[in-house]
């Protein structure tokens, strides 16, 4: 896996994913009833697009926006 290209094939329950915020926030993935991203504070976003490669990773389209506290 190259840094930044998290494929959908690749994605495990309860996997985590440090995010680019001070302080680190953590956002983690629930495959339970379909596939969504968890932030912190446990709201979740359902993925309805996955694996759009880029030149810098690959994007997943979320419903919602995950929010860090600041």
């Amino acid at each position: 896996m190259v840094a930044g290209n998290y494929l959908s094939t690749g994605l495990f329950q309860d996997q985590v994913f440090p995010t680019y915020t001070t302080p680190a926030q953590d956002v983690s993935i629930d495959l339970v009833g379909g596939a969504k991203v968890v932030d912190q504070e446990d709201n979740k976003g359902s993925i309805f697009t996955a694996d759009i490669q880029c030149s810098n990773g690959v994007i997943h389209g979320v419903s919602r926006v995950l929010q860090p506290n600041l």
